[in-house]
């Protein structure tokens, strides 16, 4: 694609796109950074953008936060440049992008099998513990080489698993290099433990939001024989019919805006009117089924990081990319993506035919789909949590947070007649 550089006397890079690769047409960025502006040699210094280095959203989404930043200070501590991270990305990054160079783990070929138990352990340990290298043993080798490079707070890992079954037993999982015939390039986050529902939580939500007609990746359990954790397949990686894995260009809501996911400047009508801008109607309204899902499953850590768009080359066209990362949450406002400027959970009907308003949906069509989710999520969470092995305090701790936090907003879409379209004030 090009060429970035940095300049180490006053920290500013240079990045210069390749004439071959803009001839291809691909507008990879059209929001922030369209294709007009990559055809330009820039220089770029911090406060260009909001993100490390003032990078464009399209380089800056390769970049992991908070777990990936953390194993890859423990893998290479002597990386201290932008340009070095991306390097100790390398070809194994997410989306379609990759970077040479490449440093660390990132030039890993092979494939490596490790035990998932010590995998956890030591994820646990360098999660909790103050920063401190990586020892060279296979396990800590094998932590490196999946995990430094995906973003997210919590222990994870990148791993070849078979999703054959809801609840794979394994030992031990293959991480690095090719993905074996039968498998499936996935992202594995460590369980701590099984008393709070651990992995079978977020399975849950997984198979709670399938019901709710929302898209979403395979996903399965693997239990390692203390715990059980959360697997989900990777979005960005295609399986061609020969056994071969193809990559595909993915980019964040907070990427293609330019706004960074933890400034709280980013609101669910942006991501409705991106969504059509992008996609067409079709996907604007499975981004209002998203909406409301997430507001009465109680996920309210739906930030910009935690919503991406998905680049077909052949057909040139974008697509919402499966949901993930749905979690609960106790918090009573919202902490994610926020309501027309409003950290306040919705609270009437009005207030969603409002929103959908921005994509062209019919007040009708969003009764419809509020009730297809609301069956989906009040109707399901304790059939579908009890059935993953959520433990039964924790379902009905989640279940008192969804009953309480939308009663006014789930009564209010009862009492209204069919044909109340009233508006909220702007």
């Amino acid at each position: 694609m090009g060429r970035l550089t940095h300049r180490e006397d006053d920290g500013a890079h240079f990045l210069e796109f390749e004439a071959g690769f803009l001839r291809l047409g691909h507008d990879l960025s059209p929001v922030s950074f369209p294709i007009e502006q990559m055809a330009r040699s820039r220089v770029l210094r911090a406060g260009d953008s909001p993100f490390p280095g003032g990078l464009p959203g399209l380089i800056a989404d390769s970049l992991p936060d908070a777990w990936g930043e953390r194993v890859m200070r423990a893998d290479l501590p002597e990386v201290t440049t932008i340009v070095g991270r991306l390097a100790a990305i390398g070809r194994r990054g997410p989306g379609a992008i990759a970077f040479e160079p490449a440093l660390g783990t990132g030039r890993d070929a092979d494939a490596s099998s490790v035990e998932l138990a010590a995998l956890a352990q030591r994820a646990a340990a360098l999660a909790s513990a103050k920063p401190a290298p990586l020892t060279t043993d296979d396990v800590n080798a094998a932590l490196a080489k999946g995990g430094s490079s995906l973003g997210g707070a919590f222990p994870k890992t990148t791993a070849h698993l078979p999703l054959s079954e809801d609840v794979l037993d394994k030992r031990e999982i293959l991480v690095g290099g090719p993905t074996p015939a039968g498998h499936v390039p996935c992202i594995l986050k460590f369980s701590p433990a099984d008393s709070d529902g651990g992995g079978a939580v977020e399975f849950a939500f997984m198979k709670m939001a399938k019901a709710a007609g929302i898209q979403v990746p395979r996903t399965c359990l693997v239990n390692d024989g203390q715990r059980r954790h959360f697997a989900a397949a990777r979005f960005d990686r295609t399986i061609a019919s020969d056994g071969t894995v193809a990559k595909r260009h993915v980019h964040t809501l907070s990427g293609l805006l330019h706004r960074r996911a933890s400034d709280g400047q980013m609101d669910y009508s942006d991501f409705m009117r991106l969504s059509r801008r992008l996609c067409g109607h079709k996907e604007a309204v499975e981004c209002l089924r998203r909406a409301i899902f997430n507001l009465l499953a109680v996920n309210r850590d739906d930030h910009g990081r935690n919503h991406a768009f998905l680049y077909d080359e052949t057909t040139r066209a974008w697509t919402l990319a499966p949901a993930y990362d749905l979690n609960p949450n106790v918090a009573n406002v919202l902490i994610g993506l926020s309501w027309f400027g409003s950290a306040a959970i919705p609270q009437t009907l009005a207030d969603l035919t409002r929103m959908a308003e921005l994509a062209g949906i019919r007040p009708a069509m969003v009764r419809t789909i509020f009730g297809e989710v609301e069956s989906a999520v009040m109707g399901g969470w304790r059939r579908i949590a009890t059935e993953c092995g959520v433990p039964s305090e924790i379902i009905t701790i989640w279940e008192k947070e969804m009953l309480n936090q939308t009663r006014t907003l789930r009564a209010d879409v009862a009492k209204r007649p069919a044909n109340d379209v009233r508006k909220t004030q702007p």
